[in-house]
């Protein structure tokens, strides 16, 4: 059924996506690979363009490097002090930088040069990789510097973030905009499988110093790569039309006072709050994700607390589901870069329906060989709801208000918390499967609510 629900939209909607079918005496087997070569093709042409290559090249780099960080910064946590708590608290340090200074993130995204903007990321983050390495080889790491990386790096990424979203339109014709977001979602697909494996193995084998040194050797790596992009910034430094341009002031010295500045900041996220909440589209899809991360996210969160009381299985049954996960995320990526911009708003609502459905399944049917295949639906969902809904925003938004709809949007993924914390709780109290099933159904509701109310974004390619 659930193979059906998947392929349906995808066959009505793209025709010619369906390989044709040759019987072995048929004389023209050249078919299929022309077959082959189209699809091949339509899903890779973003990387015809060549900045979107570079871009997307160092992207993979420092997204390896993050990730493998991720890992090794849990385990040697736990290595130093074999206290979960303080795991939790490490690997969440990110969390608050991130929710604080995202929207000066995407003011600053609409008013500088993005690829300055990534640079400071990335080399940020290669130094971070870096200090920690050099106190770990001279014996002088404590889990305090752990929790003040993490937090640097959630610094950096706030402002790293929405300059990546917001410089693919404008590397890239409208008509590509999709498969550009559609082919970073693969990649983050990719990462998301390979690289905490190889961190893992690489901690096992080299131990933290080793592992510290190789990750800023790869983010290193993607400052390089980026330092090729031919990209001349041409942002509209206007703030709504009619208006006098205040924010052009930045950094040109005619402020004397750095709270002066802060202020035209704050004035610049007043309006682009404005403008996200007056512009039907971006309000929906903005609503729409912090539905889904206050309602489904936690299932991710809480995967372990699912593992031992839904399916009665140990730590290690973890991994292969995350995996698994990972697998569906990529190839729902993948297809989306092959179909095109093809009915984006329903395949969004359409994906969030199989996130809930999931849910609610997961709760019926528990089994931990089922909760594999129900995974693998959960993350063609995730990623269909991810991919579709940051293209449909790029190109439904103003330019100059790009860098802080899409801060938003980073501001809405720190607000887990608000799921997660209640959904743990509860799961304490009512048990893990009557609480992920009021979730996914909560879901389903809210979904088609929201469709309900928005016939204009389900109709739109």
């Amino acid at each position: 059924m659930y193979l059906y629900f998947i392929c349906c939209p995808i066959i009505y909607f793209r025709n010619d996506f369906i390989l044709p079918i040759n019987t072995p005496s048929s004389p023209d087997d050249s078919s299929h690979k022309k077959s082959i070569s189209k699809i091949f093709s339509r899903s890779t042409e973003s990387f015809t363009h060549r900045n979107y290559l570079i871009l997307w090249l160092s992207k993979l780099f420092l997204m390896f490097g993050i990730q493998m960080q991720m890992v090794a910064r849990g385990y040697l946590t736990y290595d130093l002090t074999e206290d979960p708590g303080l795991v939790g608290i490490v690997i969440g340090g990110s969390a608050i930088p991130m929710l604080l200074l995202s929207l000066f993130g995407g003011v600053l995204s609409d008013r500088i040069n993005k690829k300055i903007l990534i640079q400071i990321g990335q080399i940020l983050a290669a130094l971070i990789a870096f200090a920690i390495a050099f106190l770990i080889i001279n014996e002088m790491i404590i889990w305090q510097h752990l929790l003040v990386g993490a937090s640097l790096q959630g610094v950096g990424w706030a402002f790293l973030a929405p300059a990546r979203q917001t410089i693919i339109p404008q590397i890239l014709p409208k008509r590509l905009i999709s498969n550009g977001i559609a082919m970073d979602g693969a990649l983050m697909g990719v990462t998301s499988l390979l690289a905490p494996a190889v961190a893992g193995i690489l901690y096992a084998i080299i131990g933290p110093a080793g592992v510290y040194v190789c990750i800023t050797v790869i983010i290193s790596f993607s400052v390089i790569i980026c330092s090729l992009l031919n990209y001349v910034d041409s942002n509209d430094t206007k703030l709504l039309d009619g208006q006098k341009n205040i924010s052009a002031t930045y950094f040109t010295g005619r402020l004397n006072s750095y709270f002066s500045k802060f202020k035209i900041m704050l004035f610049d996220i007043k309006v682009g709050l404005i403008y996200a909440k007056t512009n039907q589209i971006v309000s929906i899809l903005l609503l729409l994700s912090l539905t889904y991360v206050i309602l489904v996210m936690p299932f991710r969160f809480l995967l372990p607390v699912v593992i031992r009381e839904v399916y009665f299985k140990e730590s290690e049954a973890l991994g292969l589901l995350l995996s698994v996960i990972g697998l569906g995320s990529l190839l729902s990526s993948i297809l989306i870069a092959i179909m095109g911009p093809i009915k984006r708003g329903f395949l969004q609502f359409f994906g969030i329906l199989i996130a809930g459905c999931t849910l609610v399944l997961v709760s019926i049917f528990p089994y931990y060989s089922i909760g594999l295949i129900l995974m693998f639906f959960l993350g063609i969902g995730e990623s269909a709801r991810m991919v579709l809904a940051n293209s449909l925003l790029l190109e439904n938004c103003e330019k100059k208000f790009q860098g802080r709809v899409m801060s938003l949007r980073m501001l809405i993924f720190g607000l887990q918390p608000i799921g997660t914390l209640p959904s743990g709780f509860a799961m304490d109290y009512f048990g893990a499967r009557k609480v992920v099933a009021f979730l996914g159904a909560t879901m389903i509701l809210a979904t088609l609510f929201f469709a309900s109310r928005s016939k204009k974004l389900i109709s739109m390619d």
